[in-house]
């Protein structure tokens, strides 16, 4: 048998707490990238599957910086953007707009806040850029425990 004496018992191990819901700064931890869609699309029927309805996804890793408190600093968020693919514009949401402009506005939205460039159909997002959002908590039934989500209707660029 192998016996090992820990720094901490069990109990006394600090649980990760969810950050409280305000506004945040929040940087690029990574350079955008785009990933390969990975789940298939269903099909009307829920069954079947058709390869062609994947969507790829632009991914933007965030961490939190600059707060006073500094167990606040380097919270990571991930936003995972999909990119239209060539149905989208034939399908619409219950408010009118295709599937190809809401998934773009959001996008575009993104490139905005974190000051990157348009031209045309072109955006570019500096690596390292930096916006402000609103973090909420949202219970999850499942773990019964709070986690962040990033609220992305709240996107302003950041003015530090």
């Amino acid at each position: 048998m192998a016996d090992f004496v820990l720094p901490k018992a069990q109990e006394e191990i600090e649980q990760p707490k969810p950050l409280p819901e305000a506004d945040y700064n929040l940087r690029l931890s990574k350079p955008v990238r785009v990933e390969a869609g990975k789940e298939k699309a269903k099909m009307t029927d829920g069954e079947s599957y058709d390869p062609e309805r994947v969507r790829d996804n632009m991914i933007f890793e965030f961490e939190t910086f600059g707060e006073a408190d500094p167990a606040f600093n380097g919270r990571p968020f991930t936003v995972y953007a999909p990119i239209p693919n060539a149905h989208d514009g034939d399908r619409r949401t219950r408010r009118g707009q295709t599937y190809t402009d809401l998934f773009l506005t959001r996008i575009y939205r993104l490139c905005d806040a974190l000051g990157g460039s348009k031209d045309g159909a072109s955006i570019s997002i500096p690596d390292g850029a930096c916006c402000r959002a609103h973090v909420t908590q949202i219970f999850d039934k499942e773990r019964k425990e709070f986690f962040n989500d990033l609220d992305e209707n709240t996107l302003q660029p950041y003015a530090g």
